[in-house]
Parts: C-alpha cells; sequence; structure tokens
C-alpha cells in the first residue's frame, strides 16, 4: 500500500502519476489498483492509500481482485493507447455494475489515452465519465 493521501482523489491521482512514471507504461499495457480507506490514529479521521498497481500482462485487460481486510472505496484502472476512445468500455460499466448495488456504491475512475481521468459514479456515467482534475 502506498500512502498515506488525505483525500480519495489524490490518492488515485498518486496511483496513476507512478503508473505514467514508468516510462508512460499505460500507453501500451492496461494497469489498474484500488484505493483503500484506513483509519488515521493521530487525529481520529480517516487517510486513503492504494494498493499495489497490477498490469494485464502486455495485453487485453487488468483482472483486479477485490483485496480482503482493508476499506476498498475505489477501482482504478488505464486504457492503453490501443483503446480508441477516451471513455469506459463496456466491460468497464458490466464490473461497475457488478461491484455495486443499492448498498455499496465504489465509484471506478479511469486514466484515458489522452491523459484524462475520467469518473464513473453512477450507471449512467459511461460510457464518457465525469473529468477530474489533475
Amino acid at each position: 500500500m502506498t500512502g498515506p493521501f488525505k483525500t480519495l482523489e489524490d490518492a488515485v491521482r498518486a496511483g496513476f502519476k507512478a503508473i505514467i512514471a514508468e516510462h508512460n507504461k499505460q500507453a501500451y499495457e492496461e494497469f489498474g489498483f484500488w484505493v483503500a480507506m484506513k483509519p488515521n490514529e493521530h487525529d481520529k479521521g480517516v487517510h486513503f492509500c492504494y494498493t499495489d498497481i497490477e498490469g494485464s500482462g502486455g495485453g487485453g485487460f487488468v483482472e483486479l481482485t477485490r483485496p480482503t481486510g482493508l476499506i476498498v472505496v475505489a477501482h482504478c484502472h488505464t486504457h492503453p493507447h490501443s483503446t480508441s476512445t477516451g471513455d469506459f468500455s463496456p466491460r468497464d460499466k458490466r464490473n461497475f455494475l457488478q461491484m455495486n448495488d443499492n448498498m455499496h456504491k465504489m465509484p471506478c475512475y479511469l486514466l484515458n489515452p489522452q491523459s484524462q481521468i475520467r469518473l464513473g459514479k453512477v450507471a449512467k456515467d459511461f460510457p464518457a465519465g465525469v473529468p477530474v482534475s489533475w
């Protein structure tokens, strides 16, 4: 786990920046990670961390297994340059719908080939997503 970060989106940005820092490897392969919330014992608040970044192995989709023992609050992944649009894919929407129900809401973040961060919090956000600033 890498962190702590003050906000969820700070952890998301840091995870994507870590991928980009490795020679822009997201241009050729899909990568993903989770963001988890942890209690901050110093000020009784919370902070956020991102999990180890996993790759797809050179092609296809990255398959992330939701970690156990953590309070997971977001799913994040990239799309390589071979993806023609900057949008979430139909598979991304299916995964979002599988992870979310009336009781559990987990946002999905995408770093698209145009280096834009997109957010999907509800089904109607797909496929375009909501832009998130760097």
